[in-house]
C-alpha cells in the first residue's frame, strides 16, 4: 500500500527532500493556471469538506478555501510535504479549517463511508504502483458523499515515441508502468484507462487539458461526480 512501506521508501525521501527546500507561498493568489482556478470553484460550489491525497505542500487544497471549500484534509507520505503544507495554513490563518496528516491507503481506511464531499487528486494516480492506485480509487468511491465531487490531475499520456524521449533513462517495470532513478512511478494511463478506473459510480462530467509550457503535453484534468442513486 502508498504508506511508509519498502515500495515507497526512495520516493518519500525524494519528495522529502524537494519539499523542505519549497518557498512559501501565499494561498490567497490564485494559482498559475485558469484551468485550475475554474476547477476549483466548481469543486467548491457546494461548501463540501475535502479530502486530497497526495497533497504535496496543499497549494490547491488551500486555494479551495477561497473557492467555496469549508476546509478538510490534506494527506501525503511525506512528511515534508505535510509539515510545509501545515506551517503555509498556520501563516495565514487557515489551521482550523485544514488537518494534515502523513499517511496513505490505511489512512484512508479509518474515515467513515461517504464523509466527504469533495476530492482532490492531483499528480497522485500516476506516481502509484497500478495495484494501490486502483485500490485509491476504490476508496474514493466509498467516500465521496452522494453528489460528491471529484478533481483527478493527471499528467499528459505519453505515446510510444514520447516514452522513447521522456522514460528513456527510466526502468520498464512492466507495459506503461516505469521507474526512474528519483524512486518515483509512472504509470502511463490513457484518457480512456482513467474513465475506466473511475466509472461506474463516478460519472466523467468533464475533460479538460492544462497546458504549461508552450509546445509540451498538456497535464489531463477530469470531473467526476459520484451517483446520487
Amino acid at each position: 500500500m502508498p504508506d511508509n512501506s519498502q515500495s515507497y521508501q526512495k520516493t518519500i525521501s525524494f519528495w522529502d527532500q524537494v519539499f523542505g527546500n519549497l518557498p512559501d507561498f501565499d494561498p490567497a493568489q490564485p494559482l498559475p493556471h485558469s484551468g485550475l482556478e475554474e476547477a476549483l470553484t466548481w469543486l467548491g460550489e457546494n461548501e463540501p469538506r475535502v479530502l486530497d491525497f497526495g497533497c504535496g505542500p496543499a497549494r490547491p487544497l488551500l486555494r479551495a478555501h477561497y473557492h467555496g471549500v469549508r476546509g478538510g484534509v490534506g494527506m501525503d507520505i511525506s512528511l515534508g510535504a505535510v509539515n510545509k503544507a501545515a506551517t503555509i495554513a498556520r501563516t495565514h490563518g487557515l489551521e482550523h479549517n485544514f488537518e494534515f496528516i502523513q499517511g496513505g491507503i490505511p489512512e484512508l481506511k479509518k474515515f467513515k463511508d461517504g464523509s466527504w464531499g469533495g476530492f482532490i487528486l492531483f499528480n497522485i494516480l500516476d506516481n502509484l504502483l497500478p495495484e494501490h492506485g486502483r485500490m485509491l480509487i476504490e476508496e474514493v468511491h466509498r467516500l465521496l458523499t452522494p453528489g460528491g465531487r471529484l478533481l483527478l490531475l493527471n499528467g499528459p499520456y505519453l505515446t510510444e515515441e514520447l516514452q522513447e524521449k521522456e522514460m528513456k533513462d527510466a526502468i520498464p517495470l512492466e507495459k506503461n508502468l516505469f521507474l526512474d532513478e528519483n524512486g518515483l512511478y509512472f504509470w502511463n494511463l490513457s484518457n480512456g484507462e482513467i474513465k475506466n478506473l473511475l466509472e461506474p459510480g463516478l460519472e466523467v462530467i468533464s475533460e479538460k487539458e492544462i497546458i504549461r509550457e508552450e509546445g509540451q503535453p498538456g497535464s489531463r484534468l477530469f470531473y467526476g461526480e459520484k451517483s446520487k442513486d
